[in-house]
């Protein structure tokens, strides 16, 4: 099998952060407007789409830490078009920049657990599925089984699910996963374009 790779100019990586970076600021203003509307399904439906954005552009710091300027189509896909590898790629950008796992301003969301430190087996991993499905749920009318009933669920049967805490939480991970992306790209030496 030949694999494809695409070359990338390194201005173009800084670019693609930028981009990243902006797109994710964009979403996660538009979580705390909704946050604050009290829509809270949706802004947290929103901040954890921004903290996949911070992800991606945490990927591409890698990418330019590593002196690599050229990706493959299967790494693209793989990496940058997957959900779970960029919210992954997220939390351990805040672990290694920002903050444990366990401190209060990553535990404060996703399963109501405020402020508690998490077990330590539960995984990254394990907060990522969880993170992934309250996403989902925040956004999709669908039909399934809820209360050992079968009937269609919308986001509004979420807000007993995602309330107030679980979606400032998931502003709060943008928030710390932003942060991580900045640290990283001031390491790097890549300077913030206006």
């Amino acid at each position: 099998m030949i694999t494809r790779y695409v070359p990338i100019p390194k201005n173009a990586f800084e670019e693609g952060i930028e981009l990243c970076i902006q797109n994710a600021d964009n979403l996660l203003e538009s979580a705390t407007i909704l946050h604050n509307n009290e829509h809270y399904s949706a802004s947290s439906f929103l901040a954890i789409q921004a903290s996949e954005e911070y992800g991606k552009a945490l990927f591409l710091t890698d990418e330019i830490a590593e002196g690599k300027f050229t990706i493959s189509i299967t790494r693209w896909k793989k990496v940058y078009c997957n959900h779970t590898a960029k919210s992954r790629r997220a939390r351990k950008g805040i672990q290694d920049k920002v903050c444990k796992i366990t401190d209060y301003r990553v535990t404060i969301s996703f399963d109501g657990r405020r402020g508690e430190e998490i077990p330590e087996d539960e995984t990254i991993d394990d907060l990522t599925k969880f993170a992934l499905k309250s996403k989902i749920e925040s956004l999709y009318v669908d039909y399934g089984i809820i209360g050992g009933t079968d009937r269609w669920k919308s986001p509004q049967d979420n807000v007993a699910i995602i309330g107030e805490v679980d979606a400032a939480g998931a502003i709060s991970f943008a928030e710390n996963t932003r942060i991580a992306v900045l640290e990283t790209k001031k390491e790097l030496g890549l300077k913030r374009k206006p």
